[in-house]
């Protein structure tokens, strides 16, 4: 027969595994979360395309207008509350990984594989605003060029 405590330990060591399913519904959501805004923005988009319509009544033209600007300011929402349950994430990683006790070379490695998959994806995010940046750049210099005829 088990002692209560025992039992108890038995218990609290078995509860991290409500911690993982926490953490995993929350990456699960916050894609979903993206997903999910990223169809209604290209929904949203299609929708204003009917404003373009110069043969439309002005006043439905408006009523696109605005509920096209009332979704869009929603969609934003859902952005950054998908946003924000990633930094959450990405902050517990890190502060996890401080506290770590390494008992095999494996636990490392799983520390090291977290940090480089964030990296990566700070990465391929900021890939695109340097892409931006360079078309700039390269705008910018081309208009400077003196017209050669």
């Amino acid at each position: 027969m088990y002692s209560l405590k025992t039992v108890f330990e038995k218990v609290l060591w078995n509860s991290r595994y409500v911690v993982l399913i926490a953490v995993i519904s929350s990456v699960l959501a916050g894609v979903v979360l993206f997903c999910v805004i990223g169809l209604e923005s290209l929904r949203t988009l299609a929708s204003l395309s009917g404003y373009a319509n110069l043969t439309m009544a002005l006043e439905e033209r408006d009523a696109i207008l605005r509920q096209g600007i009332l979704r869009e300011i929603a969609l934003i929402d859902g952005y950054l509350l998908g946003a924000f349950m990633f930094i959450i994430l990405i902050v517990e990683i890190f502060k996890d990984a401080f506290d770590i006790k390494a008992h095999s070379p494996l636990d490392l490695l799983y520390v090291a594989a977290a940090i480089a998959l964030i990296g990566l994806a700070l990465y391929l995010t900021r890939g695109s605003e340097l892409e931006k940046k360079d078309r700039a750049d390269f705008a910018r210099q081309e208009t400077k060029k003196p017209m050669s005829e």
